[in-house]
């Protein structure tokens, strides 16, 4: 799949996309937990701006990266989140696929 069929789905259709191939992906391997960790930032970024949030508890590993992600991201446009998360998607989506044939 090349980035352009992903330029046209809306930020939703594109989340939903992510969704199914986490749900797919995460049976057999795990997820990339950096991707996973970027693509929850670059998607927050596109959809609600700069995080305003409280950092959740330390004791919450994964929710703490994913915050410390978001907040980094300070300042992008929502555009260009949207964009770079459509991309990143890509990407992956093009690893797990070269991962998972034989």
């Amino acid at each position: 799949m090349t980035l352009t069929p992903f330029i046209d789905l809306s930020l939703a259709e594109t989340l939903a996309f992510y969704n199914d191939l986490y749900a797919l992906h995460s049976q057999r391997h795990p997820f990339p937990y950096a991707q996973e960790c970027l693509l929850y930032a670059l998607y927050r970024q596109a959809s609600q701006g700069d995080c305003c949030k409280a950092a959740p508890s330390k004791k919450n590993r994964v929710d703490f990266h994913k915050h410390a992600v978001w907040k980094a991201l300070k300042g992008m446009p929502c555009a260009e989140a949207e964009l770079l998360f459509k991309h990143q998607l890509s990407y992956l989506h093009q690893q797990l696929t070269e991962l998972t044939e034989p």
